[in-house]
């Protein structure tokens, strides 16, 4: 693979490059800016995103001792300005320190620390949006495990919806518990359709665009099957939901229509979605709009083309 040299080329960070959502992005950015320099980042040495990029550097936990300065001298080095959120660690790091990011020359494009902290807090979300959007009841647990059944459990906090399941049972509980020994939450079990839809909001947090796509088929949280529809009542919700929590930048909002035709929140990831290259294939690229918008672009939004991705592994020899 040819490697740019970075010299004046715009250089743009994809952190979270072994997940879908970072290595989504390195193909975006290569697709609609072919001259920019791809920094990728990661906590695994062996992510793939760093055989696809033109330049890359290993991060540890932001929360260890002198971790987040490493990065961002990393970034200096490499004169990175444009800092896209793919990661939810990393996403929230550089959007708590928004003048340190500054202060090395760089833009995250993305929301404010105290929204990301809210949207990763599962349980604190649920509580901010309550009285204002529709929902699942919240289920309590005690030391027997939830109060009632069937009830959906998942982590409360975590991404690509790992930990996540319909527990039918006490016995389903248990299992369930004794994989995923983090905080868990419960909540009603809504039997629908789930969709996904990636919102793009300007940096004073006015929603721009919304792309609802249903998720067809889903592997390890990630959506495979992908089926890009227009839907106003779900894109005027999301955009609704996004500017009543004040989001900046891409962001991931998942809904679920139930038996009784309304639509429930369930969750909103202050971020790029893993399968957010559906919205690219149907017209808007949020890879693209989010890079525009970070360097204080014009942007030029069109409506999605209904469109329908499915999503494979492919191999890389190096």
């Amino acid at each position: 693979m040819v490697r740019r040299p970075q010299g004046s080329a715009l250089a743009i960070l994809a952190p979270g490059s072994s997940g879908s959502t970072g290595i989504d992005a390195i193909k975006r950015i290569r697709a609609s800016h072919p001259d920019a320099h791809i920094v990728a980042s990661d906590r695994d040495p062996a992510a793939v995103g760093f055989h696809l990029a033109d330049s890359h550097f290993v991060t540890q936990p932001f929360d260890a001792p002198g971790a987040f300065e490493a990065a961002l001298e990393a970034l200096q080095r490499r004169g990175v300005r444009i800092i896209l959120p793919t990661c939810r660690s990393d996403t929230a790091g550089y959007a708590g320190a928004p003048s340190a990011v500054q202060a090395v020359g760089a833009t995250f494009v993305g929301s404010d620390g105290v929204v990301v902290e809210l949207c990763d807090d599962k349980a604190a979300f649920k509580r901010a949006i309550d009285g204002h959007f529709l929902q699942a009841e919240p289920i309590a647990i005690d030391e027997d495990g939830p109060r009632d059944y069937p009830c959906f459990v998942k982590p409360r906090r975590g991404s690509g919806g790992q930990g996540a399941m319909l527990c039918r049972s006490q016995a389903d509980w248990r299992s369930h518990r004794d994989r995923f020994p983090q905080a868990l939450i419960a909540e009603q079990y809504i039997p629908g359709e789930e969709y996904s839809v990636d919102v793009l909001s300007d940096l004073e947090s006015v929603p721009l665009v919304a792309v609802a796509r249903a998720r067809m088929r889903v592997w390890e949280g990630v959506s495979t099957h992908i089926k890009v529809i227009r839907d106003e009542a779900l894109e005027t919700l999301a955009k609704s939901l996004a500017s009543f929590l004040g989001l900046k930048g891409p962001s991931c909002l998942q809904f679920r229509r139930g038996h009784d035709k309304r639509l429930y929140v369930q969750e909103v990831n202050a971020r790029l979605g893993g399968a957010s290259i559906a919205s690219a294939l149907a017209g808007v690229d949020m890879v693209d709009l989010s890079i525009r918008l970070g360097l204080g672009q014009p942007l030029t939004l069109l409506p999605p083309k209904a469109v329908t991705v499915l999503r494979y592994l492919t191999e890389i020899t190096i």
